[in-house]
């Protein structure tokens, strides 16, 4: 199961499993029951502060990190130090303006 935050529920309500182009870059979002899986069996080798949710297809993935019921959004190659090797997009607003614009790495 996965945590229980307002935004990653809606999320999840809206965009299970979607995927395609966004201006030049491609999104896909994993089922809601895969990152679960891999969220609950920590495989990606990370805290349970971090989610990936799903990527671009080409080794960059996408996540929500929260602290104390904060939640800001990033992007990462799926192979790093999240504490430190990730770029911050900020919210639920700026990870969408990111996307479209291809400014998220």
């Amino acid at each position: 199961m996965l945590p229980s935050i307002p935004r990653v529920q809606s999320f999840y309500e809206a965009y299970s499993h979607a995927e395609g182009f966004i201006g030049e870059d491609y999104l896909v979002i994993w089922h809601e029951d895969e990152v679960a899986a891999v969220w609950q069996e920590d495989q990606m080798g990370t805290s349970k502060d971090f989610l990936f949710f799903g990527g671009n297809g080409g080794g960059e993935g996408f996540g929500c990190h929260w602290v104390e019921g904060k939640e800001t959004y990033f992007s990462a190659q799926f192979v790093c130090d999240l504490h430190s090797d990730r770029t911050d997009l900020g919210n639920w607003t700026g990870f969408r303006k990111a996307i479209l614009e291809g400014s998220y790495l």
